[in-house]
């Protein structure tokens, strides 16, 4: 048997763990890096598989884990970015990303990466 597609659904946690860095601005921009290690916790995984065997017609397969995992530390965050200051406590943040495999995660030890931009709106409290 091969298989030949799967599409998934999985609900997890992640939780990272970041350092960041801010580079010196004397203007109302700041520039930043950060890198960081990201751990998830896995709930539950719904997968549909397509499946062939040898010159057969391909059939589909349907099936849950709901086993819980834990996957510590299994990819890489790099993020670099900039907030533009607005006022004296209201900042905007613009911070392109990637989370890269470290190893796989899942019951099909899959490597899941991950890129996109996280925009925020930032408020001193104190």
């Amino acid at each position: 048997a091969k298989i030949t597609t799967v599409n998934g659904n999985c609900k997890m946690v992640e939780v990272p763990f970041t350092v960041k860095y801010n580079y010196k601005s004397a203007s109302k921009v700041k520039l930043f890096s950060a890198v960081g290690l990201s751990s998830y916790f896995m709930k539950k995984e719904d997968y549909d598989y397509t499946i062939t065997y040898g010159s057969w017609q391909p059939y589909q397969r349907s099936y849950r884990y709901n086993t819980a995992a834990t996957e510590l530390f299994c990819a890489i965050n790099a993020s670099t970015g900039f907030e533009h200051r607005v006022n004296k406590t209201i900042n905007i943040r613009f911070e392109p990303y990637v989370k890269i495999p470290i190893k796989g995660i899942g019951i099909g030890s899959l490597p899941i990466t991950s890129a996109g931009v996280n925009i925020g709106i930032t408020k001193k409290l104190f």
